[in-house]
């Protein structure tokens, strides 16, 4: 067993030597060649426009029987009014609490029927997504029509969103990452731009705000012709846009038209230097 053992060991050494020759270097200036090659196809995205104006998108998908719709507005928090920072934000949740209130919670309706809501806003945009299954498509999109279109806020709602958004700014303000990014958007467009501005708005702004504020920008935003649909998913779009036609083809908004959100120019572009930002008691740094 000895003897074979040290056959099979020189056998190695004596080969090693042979290979070690012929090593070449690969040639790592192109991709490397594959056999097999995955076909990736978009899916074809149709594109129309309601005769009120309201922009439609679809997309067929059918592998799963789940639908995704997406209800924007062309307005963010850029377009909030002059000393009333975080004012589109408080609209949009104010309008989540107008969509998940009722005398039967129409959370706990969207949720036994599989209906997930999702509400976001930006400094260009605001738009409410729904994920759910694809027999629930028109009643959902009669349920968000109803609470987008035509909302009922009350002060009630009104001072227990604005506390929430007082809030928020309050962990905001103690939170590494959240100073880091409003400080890198204050240093690019500085702190009296649009986008130099807390998205939430501020101590001040928001014990400003009152309903009469947030009906007019749910009047001069929430219009037809600043408003589109996205729909993804187990739909059809041969019968899908009819059923849009029927829903929003007779919305027409009061009062003329303010025009789109413009993005008003950075009065001096942005210096070069380090910015650093003490927050006493904090466990993190933030670099960027």
């Amino acid at each position: 067993m000895n003897t074979l053992r040290r056959l099979g060991w020189v056998a190695l050494f004596s080969i090693v030597p042979a290979f070690a020759g012929e090593a070449v270097e690969p040639d790592r200036g192109a991709p490397p060649e594959s056999e097999h090659v995955r076909r990736f196809t978009l899916p074809v995205l149709v594109e129309d426009r309601l005769p009120n104006g309201v922009r439609v998108r679809l997309v067929e998908r059918h592998k799963i029987p789940l639908v995704h719709v997406i209800w924007g507005v062309d307005g963010g928090t850029a377009a909030d009014p002059p000393g009333l920072s975080g004012a589109n934000a408080m609209l949009a949740e104010l309008l989540a609490e107008v969509i998940l209130s009722g005398g039967e919670t129409l959370e706990q309706r969207l949720r036994s029927r599989g209906v997930v809501l999702e509400v976001d806003v930006n400094r260009d945009r605001t738009w409410y997504s729904m994920q759910l299954p694809r027999e629930r498509l028109e009643w959902s999109l009669r349920t968000l029509r109803r609470a987008l279109i035509d909302p009922k806020f009350s002060e009630n709602s009104l001072r227990r969103v604005r506390q929430q958004m007082t809030n928020a700014v309050a962990q905001a303000r103690a939170n590494p990452e959240q100073v880091r990014v409003l400080a890198e958007w204050q240093a690019a467009y500085g702190k009296d731009h649009p986008y130099g501005r807390s998205i939430e708005g501020n101590n001040a702004s928001l014990a400003a705000i009152e309903l009469e504020h947030l009906r007019a920008i749910h009047r001069d935003r929430y219009r037809p012709e600043f408003t589109y649909l996205v729909v993804s998913g187990d739909v059809r779009v041969k019968t899908l846009i009819p059923v849009f036609g029927g829903l929003l083809g007779g919305w027409k908004a009061s009062g003329s038209a303010h025009g789109s959100q413009d993005s008003p120019a950075v009065a001096t572009a942005p210096q070069r230097g380090v910015m650093l930002i003490d927050l006493p008691g904090s466990t993190q740094a933030q670099i960027s």
